[in-house]
């Protein structure tokens, strides 16, 4: 009994410890891929989801051919909204079941409050211990995903325009040595776009600077709403995207 009580301790000291190596990651994303490989080697499972307030992240690891149903199922156990588009790690280690034992919902938490849930749909042949391991990783998880916020927060203000939450020019000249590079290797045309505002500073001048920024900050909206995925959109400089 003594040596099962031992064995039990180092496991979940462990499995603790990996948990919160993922610090290091620097990204959500990075983050969330290594964690999926990590819980697949020692749980069995249908999907697995975790989902985080602020910034709100959704994300979800399952098997190919059960996309639908493990996406329909994470929003319900961790209720949220239609418009958070998940971030996936598709892969053949999560069993392609639609259904099975009951969902494991556990607070991700930091500080003395939520961060966030991790949600588990358990495979039929899942371990009784399933439930408490969850927990245990859960728990650990909350240092991580903090830190990776931070990070993805510190990249995106080192990256985006604040007004228009489009690229601003550093990041759009280090997008663009990469396009053109890949249409100068595959001899693909590149096409860019330089547009701005008509008569901008008439509208500063009759209407207030306030004005002004909301004119850009819908333009921004209307250029990430209407390019494609690949397309590139950024802030040049004053009116100019």
């Amino acid at each position: 009994r003594i040596a099962r009580y031992l064995d039990a301790a180092l496991f979940e000291s462990v499995i603790a410890a990996e948990v919160r190596s993922l610090s290091a990651c620097g990204s959500f994303d990075r983050l969330f891929d290594l964690f999926a490989q990590l819980l697949a080697q020692i749980v069995r499972y249908r999907w697995l989801a975790l989902a985080t307030r602020s910034p709100s992240h959704f994300a979800l690891h399952h098997h190919p051919g059960n996309a639908e149903s493990a996406e329909r199922q994470a929003r319900a156990a961790l209720v949220l909204p239609d418009d958070l588009r998940p971030l996936r790690v598709v892969d053949e280690d999560p069993g392609n079941e639609s259904e099975g034992p009951e969902v494991i919902v556990c607070s991700v938490p930091f500080g003395g409050a939520e961060i966030g849930q991790l949600a588990l749909a358990p495979s039929q042949s899942s371990e009784r211990e399933t439930a408490s391991l969850v927990a245990l990783v859960a728990r650990e998880l909350g240092g991580p995903v903090r830190i990776a916020t931070l990070m993805d927060e510190q990249k995106s203000l080192a990256t985006l325009d604040p007004l228009t939450s489009l690229r601003n020019r550093r990041a759009f000249v280090d997008a663009m040595r990469v396009e053109i590079a890949r249409s100068q290797r595959y001899e693909l045309p590149l096409t860019l776009i330089l547009l701005d505002v008509d008569h901008f500073k008439s509208i500063n001048d009759g209407f207030g600077h306030q004005a002004g920024d909301q004119v850009l900050a819908a333009l921004g909206r209307l250029l990430a709403v209407q390019l494609r995925t690949p397309d590139l959109a950024a802030r040049w400089g004053g009116e100019e995207f």
